[in-house]
């Protein structure tokens, strides 16, 4: 019997780049991260980063779920407030 292999393997790396923001990279992929105690418009923050990973895995499950369902969509949308 083999060992037991990790399915999933994931690999991000985090830095802080300077005193109003970081980046975070995985992949050929890099995302400028508001690590500024002030603030920043131009990047997510931490909560926000985390809420949109969140959004991205409930799409990923419902584009996977919608061809077993043969269901049809036109789009997936969360409405702040609906």
């Amino acid at each position: 019997m083999e060992p037991d292999k990790p399915k999933m393997e994931f690999r991000v790396a985090a830095r802080r780049v300077d005193a109003h923001g970081s980046t975070a990279s995985c992949k050929d992929a890099s995302i400028t991260l508001d690590t500024d105690l002030a603030g920043r418009r131009d990047a997510f923050n931490p909560a926000e980063l985390l809420l949109a990973a969140l959004a991205a895995c409930m799409i990923k499950g419902i584009e996977r779920v919608v061809p077993l369902l043969k269901f049809r969509l036109t789009g997936v949308v969360n409405r702040p407030g609906n």
